[in-house]
């Protein structure tokens, strides 16, 4: 009993103790989860970037679910990778439509009925630009993951 009263006074009170170490709890760096690690990380870029050509469509919602339920991404980087692929896909769809309109000495709202590029060649111009845009934000999805990834894990191997 002398033994533990001995190593009590040599550490200082414990309700000190267990403040100090709460304050150096609330000041250190999150801690990545299982959602958040560099398996996972890799998995959902994968499903992003690959996953509509492996499984058409579904592939690709899958990647974005396992990316919108990471921390390892801030959100602002979640819209983009969800957005972007699409809006691209979009523009393109329209360009070309706008494109092949432009010559034919008509109006697009009289190309609605008629259209002359067969709508899918349209959307075959847009999935294929739908595709690399996917690969690209993988590649850019990973960059930014694992950069946050090493600095929070030095970070950690420092202390």
């Amino acid at each position: 009993m002398s033994a533990a009263r001995e190593r009590i006074e040599e550490l200082g009170d414990p309700v000190f103790i267990a403040a100090e170490a709460r304050e150096q709890a609330a000041t250190d760096e999150p801690v990545y989860s299982a959602l958040g690690s560099r398996a996972y990380m890799i998995v959902t870029v994968f499903a992003i970037a690959l996953g509509g050509v492996l499984l058409p469509f579904v592939g690709w919602v899958g990647g974005i679910v396992l990316m919108w339920f990471s921390p390892a991404w801030r959100r602002w980087e979640k819209w983009i990778a969800t957005l972007a692929p699409l809006m691209l896909g979009f523009i393109t769809a329209v360009t070309i439509w706008l494109l092949a309109s432009a010559g034919t000495g008509t109006s697009p709202n009289e190309l609605l009925g008629a259209p002359v590029i067969p709508a899918p060649m349209l959307m075959w111009n847009a999935l294929v630009v739908i595709g690399v845009a996917n690969v690209g934000i993988g590649v850019w999805l990973l960059i930014r993951g694992l950069s946050r990834f090493t600095t929070t894990a030095s970070a950690a191997s420092s202390r």
